[in-house]
């Protein structure tokens, strides 16, 4: 009889520590095996808190597949005995054994391997009985197995990670191993260091960093993008997947912040206000819980105090004539209704614009019996809220979710809607915040109305006097599809207005419109224009469709 022979081969094995790596741990290895006559092998791994995995419930879960010439099948299911500080398991046939006549090699792979043990190494122990004679006899190989941190790279961040133009971004980076970085086109580094970059970009880059772990070979990457706007409309990516439901208007009064209300789908609990200095990244949570069924209401800023002022931009069953106050000063005392004295009729879809230090226009919406032609002014005081009506001889055409903006001292109002579900509007009206002035129809040079024929209108004043206007047209029916279409007044004389169609670079439509009435938002901030469209699906249930945010850069 030759001699008995026990060889394993193993090519560094690694795994990664923590759950998400699960699927993808496992543990290659061949056995060659000289004898004449059946060998049994056993595998033990070892279980606690420096083991190949932390738990026997971890163990449980190892499956170990089995193959060698003359076998039918591999056994997947690693079937093994429980004991203090591992787990064993025979491999292959744990009754008659594996029969080797001469050499015979065995393919293992250990497969799912959840480890939560500690960083450093294990030994998997494989065990070999055979017969010498009457006399059964072991010989034991072991295997090392590095146990890796779950990561190589334990952050990568870009700070801004959107620019306007082009700008100055700080790459940053936490890793265990050695690191390199790409260096994209349009860009060119002014500081470098062990762990950061300074990187002036003048284009969209994507940045590539790798860890290589010197003794495995192993090699972790991570993408970071860093997005330049360009002029025309450009999509904002929001937190946590969110989406922005009310952009608080100032009419650009203000460059420190920009306040929004995020919400996800029909979750209440994630509705709040949150706050960028630049409105496009690092979006950070401001205060508690928002005033209940005011989520979608128009919010205007003034001074160091927010307002939400009547009901849903969006939802019918939602009209209301409340104002709520939120004081920046203080944002742990919350919300607080205000008290509203003199005429203001409850209703939804109305347009709200800043027409001076303490004071607002609330223009049209739906009200109790149908949409509505007039014009209120609220003086608002963190005290309480005064309204009147603003009267004139000339009125524009009832309706709601119009367009609205202030442009040198003037009070526009664009499109909307005659109801919910009813016909477009594509007018535009002004006229002065004087309180003797009456409102005028625009006449236009040009073919047609940018809003003509829109479901949905939005309206700001960019830098200096222009404004910016866009809406949600049908393309042939209205049952087809809806195209979004945006302009830039151009000229205005006494006679007629010019407004320049911007179709080249038209907003993002990589997501299809809903065919459906939208509200479309559009506020000035640092002098670009931050759009949003919304529009209620499901009226009454307060389930909103995620719709991104788009900003306006100005040549």
């Amino acid at each position: 009889m030759s001699e008995f022979q026990l060889c394993i081969s193993a090519e560094e094995p690694t795994i990664i520590v923590g759950d998400q790596a699960q699927s993808r741990n496992r543990i290659p290895f061949r056995i060659r095996i000289h004898n004449d006559g059946p060998v049994w092998l056993k595998m033990e791994i070892p279980v606690g808190k420096s083991g190949l995995v932390r738990d026997q419930a971890d163990a449980r879960e190892i499956r170990a597949r089995v193959s060698y010439p003359g076998m039918h099948s591999s056994h997947e299911d690693f079937r093994g005995e429980e004991s203090d500080g591992c787990r064993s398991g025979w491999l292959g046939d744990g009754v008659d054994g594996i029969g080797v006549g001469g050499e015979l090699e065995i393919a293992v792979d250990i497969e799912n391997i959840k480890c939560n043990a500690e960083v450093g190494q294990a030994e998997i122990s494989v065990q070999a009985y055979y017969q010498v004679g009457q006399e059964v006899k072991q010989n034991t190989e072991k295997i090392a197995v590095r146990k890796l941190g779950e990561d190589l790279i334990g952050s990568f961040r870009a700070s801004p990670d959107v620019l306007i133009g082009a700008g100055s971004v700080l790459l940053s980076w936490e890793s265990s191993a050695r690191t390199t970085i790409n260096q994209p086109p349009h860009t060119q580094v002014t500081e470098s260091g062990d762990n950061f970059m300074r990187v002036e970009v003048s284009e969209t880059a994507r940045f590539i960093l790798k860890a290589i772990d010197e003794d495995s070979g192993r090699v972790d990457e991570l993408e970071l993008d860093v997005k330049v706007l360009k002029p025309g409309w450009n999509r904002i990516d929001m937190p946590e997947k969110r989406f922005p439901a009310v952009l608080f208007d100032s009419g650009d009064a203000y460059a420190d912040w920009l306040y929004a209300i995020l919400i996800d789908g029909d979750k209440k609990s994630a509705l709040a206000l949150y706050r960028s200095r630049d409105g496009l990244v690092d979006w950070e949570k401001v205060g508690g819980a928002l005033p209940d069924y005011m989520e979608t209401s128009p919010g205007i800023r003034l001074g160091d105090h927010l307002y939400l002022i009547g009901g849903s931009m969006v939802d019918q069953d939602l009209k209301s004539a409340e104002v709520f106050c939120f004081n920046l000063r203080d944002p742990a005392a919350g919300w607080t209704r205000l008290q509203v004295t003199g005429e203001f009729e409850a209703r939804m879809g109305h347009a709200a614009v800043v027409t001076g230090e303490r004071q607002a226009w609330i223009l049209g919406g739906l009200g109790k019996f149908g949409p509505l032609n007039n014009t209120v002014a609220l003086d608002l005081s963190p005290q309480g809220v005064e309204a009147r009506s603003v009267t004139s001889e000339v009125k524009w055409g009832a309706r709601c979710m119009p367009g609205a903006a202030v442009r040198q001292g003037e009070v526009w109002i664009a499109g909307g809607v005659r109801t919910i579900n009813g016909a477009p509007l594509g007018d535009i009206w002004s006229r002065k915040v004087d309180k003797n002035a009456a409102w005028e129809s625009r006449p236009v040079a040009d073919a047609g109305y940018w809003c003509q024929g829109a479901i949905g209108s939005g309206i700001c004043r960019l830098k200096g006097d222009q404004l910016l206007g866009l809406a949600a047209v049908g393309t042939g029916s209205r049952q087809k599809s809806i195209q979004p279409v945006s302009a830039r007044l151009k000229r205005v004389t006494r006679t007629e207005d010019s407004w320049l169609s911007l179709d080249a670079n038209r907003i993002d439509d990589d997501e299809e419109w809903i065919i459906a009435p939208h509200h479309i938002s559009c506020v000035a901030f640092r002098g670009c224009a931050f759009a949003r469209r919304m529009h209620a699906n499901t009226p009454g249930k307060r389930r909103w469709r995620r719709e991104p945010l788009e900003v306006f850069v100005s040549e």
